[in-house]
């Protein structure tokens, strides 16, 4: 999360959307002003260079690496994935600010979750194959299941953001960044945006037409930001 009270946004940031990406765009843009503006850093980075540094030196496996970082006694708990609402309920922003956030394809971020969540050696997702994990999350309170990969992306932010999709996130970095007046002078990868891997080849029809209906807001949105360059 980036809240830029210098040049009046926030950046949104959901779970694996690419924000990381997105994130290190404003980052490097010429708009943040450390004296001004509050960003909330991934795992115990004490700057945000630091943790760019980190997300260079690690293209593959960046935040299993993060996690394995030492926690210093003095660290506090954060919170990098706060939606608008929350923001504006704690009196962080206004209603009306300015926003931005990134968005991908439901199909690949729910797929690219589980094998991240396998990576990880989650137990639950372990016991579960692809359609079951992906069929979970179209339901309610399911324990096996982590709370974000259930969330519509949309939950996230208001009507009035500005989406940037993960296939064309340098596309959009530059037109709205230039437009706030910022600069955008390299290309920030994106450590998996999907479109490497036909996700729907390992799902069974039941399982995509029941993540459709689910995640029906978050299509919709994703296929708008898509269709400004493709």
């Amino acid at each position: 999360m980036l809240i830029s009270n210098s040049n009046n946004f926030v950046f949104i940031r959901v779970e694996k959307t690419a924000s990381t990406s997105g994130l290190f765009y404003f980052l490097n843009s010429n708009l943040y002003d450390p004296e001004k503006d509050l960003v909330e850093l991934d795992g115990v980075f004490n700057s945000w260079k630091h943790m760019e540094k980190h997300f260079y030196d690690y293209p593959v496996n960046y935040l299993e690496q993060a996690a394995l970082m030492p926690i210093p006694n003095y660290f506090i708990p954060r919170n990098v994935h706060y939606s608008f609402r929350d923001l504006v309920s704690q009196k962080k922003i206004s209603q009306d600010m300015p926003c931005f956030a990134t968005i991908r394809n439901p199909i690949d971020r729910l797929c690219s979750s589980y094998f991240y969540e396998r990576k990880k050696l989650n137990e639950s997702v372990l016991n579960l194959d692809i359609n079951e994990f992906c069929y979970k999350a179209c339901l309610k309170d399911q324990k096996e299941i982590p709370k974000y990969v259930g969330k519509l992306q949309s939950s996230y932010y208001p009507e009035h953001t500005k989406l940037w999709n993960t296939e064309n996130l340098h596309d959009h970095a530059i037109n709205d960044i230039k437009l706030l007046g910022g600069k955008v002078d390299k290309n920030i990868y994106v450590r998996s945006t999907g479109a490497e891997i036909n996700y729907q080849e390992s799902l069974s029809n039941n399982v995509i037409d029941t993540i459709m209906i689910k995640y029906a807001k978050d299509f919709e949105l994703w296929e708008k930001a898509y269709a400004v360059y493709n």
